[in-house]
């Protein structure tokens, strides 16, 4: 009783104490992943020193938002009366927090996306555009690479839905029906978690074509920074074209890319998460056992 008190007080605060260490942590640790999906070897053989200060920068600019995903996960299990007692519950608050996660890199991947796009313009007017490509950074591991982590937290929650409904759940019918369509509902969640994410990935493949303007037809428009001065050259600037509109649906594949990254994030997050707490747990328990060890010792002293 007095670890499961102390365990319950320990999250119930919030404290920076609490949240920080694992935000830093999941920061840099999910960080170093974009990263090393984003920077192919021969980039970072050539720069190792920038790439280190790249990654430096990029966790200490997220680590607000993953202090907030961290508490947000700690409140939500609270309110869900989870506790650090079990290994259940753990994993549990592990999911929530690498929830919280991947929900709150979508806003994140776009504030990254924009600073990115601003620092790359003065390179975009001084040289020579091939279309509108955007502050979207490609992964240079290939697709299946992508998928498989972005397949491994969706997996995980479908796990531990599918227990849980195998376990804690009933359907008010006679038991052979019920067995059947609980069966049903595992074989949906855990058959259906691969295709989910299959179509998230084809979405998410989209954002940076998205971002490709056209009016009645793709177009790949040359765009010279030295066509201003082309009167000295005897050249000639083409005549305007149609209004150039956005591709449609090119916000939906965005979201979608932000979220796929967001969870494959989780790929390290999810078990860092999960380890963390268990240590926490085993930490506190052998708190506990001591003082209980040297609250009988100085009793028996006493005697």
């Amino acid at each position: 009783m007095r670890l499961l008190a102390s365990l319950n007080f320990a999250i119930r605060r919030f404290g920076p104490q609490e949240t920080l260490p694992l935000a830093a942590l999941l920061s840099f640790l999910i960080v170093s992943l974009y990263q090393f999906l984003q920077t192919t070897p021969a980039q970072f053989g050539a720069s190792p020193l920038f790439q280190v200060l790249r990654w430096l920068s990029d966790g200490l600019m997220a680590l607000p938002l993953f202090a907030a995903a961290v508490w947000t996960g700690h409140w939500a299990a609270s309110r869900l009366g989870l506790t650090l007692a079990s290994r259940i519950d753990v994993f549990k608050r592990a999911l929530l927090i690498a929830g919280a996660l991947a929900v709150f890199l979508v806003p994140g991947w776009f504030a990254y996306n924009e600073l990115a796009s601003l620092t790359q313009s003065a390179d975009l007017v001084s040289s020579h555009s091939h279309g509108a490509g955007g502050g979207i950074t490609k992964y240079w591991a290939g697709s299946v690479v992508v998928y498989v982590l972005l397949l491994a937290p969706l997996s995980a929650a479908a796990i531990w839905a599918a227990y849980h409904v195998a376990t804690r759940y009933r359907f008010r019918l006679p038991k052979t029906a019920d067995l059947f369509a609980r069966g049903s509902v595992i074989v949906i969640l855990l058959g259906g978690i691969p295709v989910l994410a299959w179509f998230l990935h084809q979405a998410a493949n989209r954002a940076v074509s998205a971002q490709v303007y056209y009016t009645t037809s793709l177009q790949f428009a040359h765009i010279h920074s030295h066509a201003f001065f082309a009167a000295d050259h005897g050249a000639h600037l083409p005549p305007p074209g149609p209004p150039v509109t956005a591709a449609p649906f090119a916000l939906a594949y965005q979201v979608a890319r932000a979220f796929q990254d967001g969870l494959v994030g989780q790929a390290i997050g999810l078990p860092v998460v999960a380890l963390v707490l268990l240590w926490g747990t085993r930490r506190l328990r052998h708190q506990d056992q001591h003082q209980e060890e040297g609250s009988y010792l100085q009793e028996v002293a006493e005697r």
